[in-house]
């Protein structure tokens, strides 16, 4: 099982809850730091186990508002 990603989705939900507004560059920061995140937990969860995890894909490379381009 890989580990939790933050999607566009759930930045977005969480912007709106939050009521703070991301500039794109922002968001797709975020969006980036939690892929390579979960690729770096799964590498150590990988180890850890002997098992081989494979790394997160990165769900896209939009503008920051959850469109790809």
């Amino acid at each position: 099982m890989a580990p939790a990603q933050i999607t566009w989705r759930d930045l977005a939900a969480w912007s709106e809850q939050m009521k703070i507004v991301l500039e794109p560059w922002e968001a797709k920061t975020l969006v980036t730091l939690g892929v390579v995140r979960a690729n770096i937990i799964g590498e150590k969860l990988g180890k850890q186990t002997g098992s081989k995890v494979p790394p997160a894909p990165e769900k896209s490379r939009g503008d920051g508002n959850g469109k790809s381009s």
